[in-house]
């Protein structure tokens, strides 16, 4: 194989580990999307999930107080809030339920239709203090089973949002251990790749041409001093090395026989 040749091989290497690394940083980018993507979605679950569980709670809050009002104004007013908190909670439920991917979150099905009933509920709860009296809308809607469901149901809520906060914790360890590791893996191959790619360079340029080139520096320095007896290697291979040896060669016969007509001049010429 000829120098270029070599040389041509070695940018060849080079273009291969760039190709390598190029390829490992796109899969890299490719698969940590795809965590972040997950991670995000872990955590905008548990935000809505969060946000659910507090509306509610101040829909309970709405509700009692439409219980306690004092005048058909103070009514009005307060069943108005609790319409807008009940709004929240159904555009909330309709946009989480529109974005949620099959089996995401298993609880929110249920979860769901718990809370349409409790928005439901807090329809009648204004039809019956408008029409009859606040008194009479708590006397039928805070009965004792009435409660006992809404204890059931936040026990069910708060087990939901304590899964979603589970997942997001998973998800932001799982992001973690993608990060140090891909880190790792970046860093070895990366790395192996550059110095394999060097020690070849290396091989190349000290042993096929700076060490060849020495010893033929070193023969025609020799030669060129009248050391006619030094050694000329048979050229092996077809490289540029190799026929600078064999050219050196032909001068060194060359040379030889000059040196031996000269010779033979000065014989004749002293007899």
């Amino acid at each position: 194989m000829t120098i270029k040749a070599k040389i041509l091989s070695l940018v060849v290497a080079f273009a291969l580990m760039a190709t390598a690394i190029t390829g490992l940083s796109l899969m890299t980018m490719a698969d940590y999307d795809r965590v972040i993507a997950d991670y995000k979605r872990a955590s905008n679950n548990a935000f809505r999930a969060e946000q659910l569980n507090l509306l509610l709670s101040r829909g309970v809050i709405e509700v009692r107080n439409v219980y306690i009002a004092k005048t058909p104004e103070q009514l009005e007013t307060r069943i108005a809030a609790m319409n807008a908190r009940m709004r929240e909670v159904d555009v909330l439920l309709t946009t989480w339920k529109a974005e949620l991917r099959p089996g995401e979150v298993p609880q929110f099905a249920s979860i769901e239709k718990d809370a349409r009933v409790v928005i439901g509920f807090s329809g009648k709860v204004a039809e019956v203090a408008r029409t009859q009296s606040p008194r009479e809308a708590e006397r039928q809607g805070a009965t004792d089973g009435a409660l006992a469901w809404r204890e059931a149901f936040q026990a069910r809520l708060d087990a939901m949002v304590t899964g979603i906060k589970a997942t997001l914790t998973a998800r932001e360890a799982r992001l973690d251990a993608y990060q140090a590791q891909r880190s790792r893996d970046f860093v070895i191959v990366a790395g192996s790749a550059i110095v394999l790619v060097l020690f070849a360079s290396l091989w190349v340029a000290i042993r096929s041409i700076a060490n060849p080139l020495n010893r033929v520096t070193q023969s025609i320095m020799r030669l060129s001093e009248g050391a006619y007896d030094t050694a000329i290697p048979a050229a092996k291979g077809q490289d540029e090395i190799s026929r600078l040896w064999n050219a050196l060669g032909i001068l060194k016969a060359h040379a030889i026989e000059a040196k031996k007509i000269n010779d033979q001049k000065l014989e004749l010429h002293l007899d």
